[in-house]
């Protein structure tokens, strides 16, 4: 459905769809860790590009809570993200100092 919405030019309801999806997944972990990784990285891409800072600011450090949460898992996530040498861990680093 977010990927429709965004297909469909409608990048706010893309957003808030997102987070309200976030929170839901939040609340149910069970064996989906792999999939809110996902989410949360995915979450903060929408509101870069929406330039929605102090949103992304927040993805990025619930990101960085799971990552010391679930390292496992986040390593999963983060290797789907790697382009050549440059690494997710690069990426959120780079965006925490641009924002």
């Amino acid at each position: 459905m977010i990927s429709l919405q965004i297909a469909e030019g409608k990048e706010n309801d893309a957003a808030l769809q997102a987070s309200l999806k976030l929170q839901e997944e939040l609340k149910s972990l069970s064996g989906q860790k792999e999939l809110l990784g996902y989410t949360l990285i995915r979450t903060a891409l929408l509101q870069q590009n929406l330039k929605q800072k102090q949103e992304e600011k927040e993805s990025l450090e619930k990101w960085n809570l799971f990552t010391k949460e679930f390292p496992n898992e986040a390593a999963k996530v983060a290797s789907l993200f790697q382009v050549g040498q440059f690494s997710l861990g690069d990426y959120v680093k780079m965006r925490q100092i641009q924002n």
